[in-house]
């Protein structure tokens, strides 16, 4: 999913797989994987996070599992964040 995010109100479909990356987001959008037992979003850095949230209101995230990074998941003035299905 590379370093952006970039669409407002698009619906990110992430395919079974694990994706060693920082990704990061800074406009309202859906991401939805297919599980949260096949889908692993996992930080490539012990001290980067794995999904990196930066100014949003309106953020859904679903069906995925986020780990390693510190934190995995980092929410930066991030308001109105939904997560369904979410292992973290």
């Amino acid at each position: 999913m590379g370093a952006r995010i970039t669409s407002p109100g698009a619906v990110i479909a992430v395919e079974a797989g694990t994706y060693a990356e920082t990704i990061f987001t800074d406009h309202p959008v859906t991401i939805a994987g297919r599980c949260a037992a096949q889908v692993h979003f996992t930080s490539d850095s012990a001290a980067a996070p794995a999904l990196y949230v930066s100014a949003v209101a309106g953020l859904v995230i679903r069906g995925v599992t986020i780990s390693n990074g510190t934190p995995g998941l980092y929410l930066d003035g991030a308001s109105s964040v939904t997560l369904e299905d979410v292992v973290v």
